[in-house]
């Protein structure tokens, strides 16, 4: 929206308020879909169970889901979803291979482990010393992106493991048809008084 409109200052308290909101957001879920720790619920310690006990994921149960979620489907349709555990296991394997989600384990850290750390450092706890943040933790929108992209791409590849037969294209929420209609709409109608400069708080009623 700043961009599209070029006579709107930038830098100012709304810019820097907009994207402290995006970004925080943004890192807490990360963090809490990342977490390691035995009491975080989450993509990594769905995949920390499932790296050390991957007999809880067989071959037979998912063509039994497969079959259960395709009625109708002919041979040919079914072995090629069938196939689709191939992606957690070698051919013919009848057990989730525990190197493979360990891999993606490894793959996904070395993605999000200075983004928790600044996460954990500079937004989720205050720091005892918050002026002595390392000049090297600060996080880019370059990594931001990137560890957005890791998290949602094990949660795709393990949505397919999770609702055998299917995939997921998108990870964004589906937006209502109607959504633009608030920045068609004036924010400040006709009569709105701006509030005294030093005080954010509605006027008294008389």
């Amino acid at each position: 929206m700043l961009d599209a409109n070029p006579q709107v200052a930038r830098g100012g308290f709304g810019e820097y308020w907009l994207g402290s909101c995006y970004t925080d957001s943004m890192l807490i879920g990360i963090r809490r879909e990342t977490g390691a720790d035995t009491e975080s619920i989450g993509t990594r310690r769905s995949l920390n169970s499932l790296a050390s006990t991957p007999r809880m994921a067989t071959r037979s149960w998912y063509e039994q889901e497969v079959r259960q979620r395709n009625q109708g489907r002919d041979a040919w349709e079914l072995a090629e979803l069938d196939a689709g555990f191939n992606i957690f296991a070698a051919p013919g394997q009848p057990f989730i291979d525990s190197a493979r989600v360990r891999q993606d384990i490894t793959t996904l850290d070395a993605v999000i482990s200075r983004v928790n750390a600044y996460t954990s450092k500079a937004i989720a706890h205050r720091d005892d010393d918050p002026h002595g943040l390392p000049a090297g933790l600060a996080v880019t929108w370059g990594e931001l992106d990137a560890a957005l992209d890791a998290v949602g791409n094990i949660y795709k590849k393990y949505y397919r493991l999770r609702h055998a037969g299917e995939s997921l294209g998108i990870l964004t929420p589906l937006k209502s048809p109607g959504w633009i209609q608030m920045f068609e709409t004036a924010w400040m109608p006709p009569g709105f008084i701006l509030p005294h400069d030093l005080s954010f708080e509605p006027a008294a009623d008389a």
